[in-house]
């Protein structure tokens, strides 16, 4: 590891948390980074023009998603890329402009999640499957949310490609099938481009946009009883933003100190901590 002093990324990315570090990719240099404590480390450089990144289950290596198709692989602990390990010529028409979601929700695959019922599973062992299903996807397929909870994705929002319009959609995939949830409580509007997270059985989704205006807005799913709540966020968190990231810092590891709040805002271009 590197350590720059003064410097950090210059360009937008993909981001990848694992405990209470997150990593960091620049779509165009392929320059690779971890942010903890405050602070940024340049990493070895890896692959250029990436989509999406996912920290694998075991949280010992980045796994990324080339444009043109390829799967690359950096590994932590050795500190170094393995690219063009897997061909994913089913996924070569996604861009940073399109991108799909990335998760490892077990040791041996990984799931490229391309909108509200359609994903591509991935077996380690180079066998891809696919799950779609047409009723529960409504089209919802551009800017939603995708974080994995107890072995399954669950997913929110977007925009509904075939209408131009979003949607407060909720779904969840199990790795084999697709159900739409039903929830009750104070339901959020519509929104694309937001930011989320889980935290305990809690899903969090804040700001967005709607027909072009830029949200402000938190609310929280209890998972358990699918109901929803607004959150009242203080200041500088409740500032209205779209296209950014949301994570809270430490709790997959379920510490016993209060995780951190990460908003990463994308809106200069290069990435702000907030």
């Amino acid at each position: 590891m590197k350590t720059v002093i003064g410097n950090r990324p210059a360009s937008k990315g993909c981001i990848a948390v694992k405990g209470d570090v997150f990593f960091y990719i620049e779509y165009l240099t392929g320059q690779y980074w971890s942010f903890q404590r405050g602070s940024w480390d340049l990493l070895r450089g890896g692959p250029e023009k990436v989509i999406v990144i996912a920290i694998s289950s075991d949280d010992e290596c980045v796994y990324a998603v080339v444009e043109g198709g390829s799967l690359a692989c950096y590994q932590i602990d050795a500190d170094c890329w393995v690219e063009g390990a897997l061909s994913l010529p089913a996924v070569s028409h996604f861009t940073r402009d399109s991108p799909p979601t990335l998760h490892s929700l077990s040791s041996d695959k990984l799931t490229l999640c391309t909108g509200h019922g359609s994903a591509i599973t991935l077996s380690l062992d180079k066998s891809w499957g696919y799950l779609d299903d047409n009723h529960t996807a409504s089209c919802c397929d551009v800017g939603f949310s995708s974080n994995p909870y107890k072995n399954n994705l669950i997913l929110f929002g977007g925009l509904r490609h075939c209408t131009k319009t979003e949607c407060n959609m909720v779904s969840s995939f199990s790795g084999q099938s697709w159900s739409k949830q039903y929830c009750g409580g104070t339901i959020p509007d519509p929104r694309k481009d937001h930011g989320s997270d889980i935290i305990d059985n809690l899903l969090v989704v804040s700001g967005g946009s709607l027909g072009g205006c830029l949200l402000q807005d938190t609310f929280t799913l209890d998972l358990l009883t699918l109901t929803w709540r607004p959150l009242v966020l203080a200041s500088p968190f409740n500032k209205p933003r779209a296209g950014h990231f949301l994570a809270f810092l430490g709790c997959k590891k379920r510490t016993h100190r209060c995780p951190a709040l990460l908003v990463v805002d994308f809106a200069s271009g290069a990435p702000e901590i907030i």
